[in-house]
């Protein structure tokens, strides 16, 4: 936690591990809140340290949803976000200091904080504002309309899905090329036309020459998101943006379900490898 100038905790401060599963409610909540401080200031910070804070910030508020019996009535879509985000955290904290920089870590410590404080105001919505700043007031209705991102996807042919894919590729450029680059739609705009042209009976157009977006790799990204349980492919929806690529964030998705079987999360492609239940005798 922070000492009294708000700086990170000196070696001997509590951990995760020595908070009892039997804390009291809230207790986690105020530790976690000493975490987001912390990760905010991340740079004057040794990075181990900076990597368990971020590990912690997710743990602490999924325990908490869970003691408070929150987590059961979450929808699935909430569920994968806080397991991917689990799964980031986790990343993070495998992560060599030399390899860290400033402008790719800033975002992800950012993100890891927005989804913690999202969670911790569904345990303490009376003080959504004023003790989570971190989370957005849009973080709701965004997951919702990547839900129904996701549906609209689902409800394509295959071809135009694969097409979909591809042109949402940030498009590759040298610089010396003086052509203007490949159109490059939002996703609203790439499934709204995916509709219309499926609807009128058309097929997915050849990409144009110089264009070197590839379709048979957005095809291979399309399986692997159909391999994504449901409220994982809403998660990759909402993860979107223009400068983030379809097969990068599906491809994200799958390390996370991958390393949260650490945390004793099995998903997917690894649920068949659940530890059986014990044999009473």
């Amino acid at each position: 936690m922070l000492d009294d100038v708000g700086s990170f905790p000196q070696r001997g401060g509590q951990h995760l591990e020595e908070v009892a599963p039997e804390a009291p409610i809230g207790f986690r909540l105020s530790l976690l809140r000493t975490r987001l401080d912390a990760l905010g200031q991340w740079q004057n910070a040794p990075w181990a340290e900076v990597a368990e804070f971020a590990r912690d910030a997710v743990l602490l508020v999924w325990d908490e949803l869970r003691s408070r019996g929150i987590w059961e009535t979450l929808h699935l879509r909430d569920q994968a976000a806080l397991h991917w985000s689990l799964g980031r955290g986790r990343q993070v904290s495998s992560v060599n200091a030399d390899f860290v920089t400033s402008e790719r870590y800033s975002a992800i410590l950012a993100e890891l904080c927005a989804e913690a404080a999202y969670f911790a105001t569904l345990c303490d919505p009376k003080r959504r504002t004023a003790r989570w700043p971190e989370s957005s007031p849009s973080r709701s209705s965004r997951a919702a309309e990547a839900e129904t991102f996701a549906h609209r996807f689902r409800a394509l042919s295959p071809d135009w899905q694969a097409e979909t894919f591809r042109l949402l590729e940030p498009p590759e450029r040298y610089r010396w090329e003086s052509e203007p680059p490949p159109p490059h739609p939002s996703l609203a705009e790439a499934l709204t036309d995916a509709e219309a042209k499926s609807f009128a009976g058309q097929q997915p157009p050849k990409p144009l020459c110089g264009d070197r977006r590839q379709t048979t790799h957005a095809v291979t990204y399309v399986g692997r998101f159909h391999a994504l349980p449901h409220g994982w492919q809403t998660e990759v929806m909402r993860r979107l943006t223009p400068a983030v690529s379809p097969c990068s964030v599906v491809s994200q998705g799958g390390g996370c379900i991958n390393v949260i079987r650490s945390d004793g999360v099995y998903l997917a492609w690894n649920a068949r490898h659940a530890a059986p239940k014990p044999t009473v005798h």
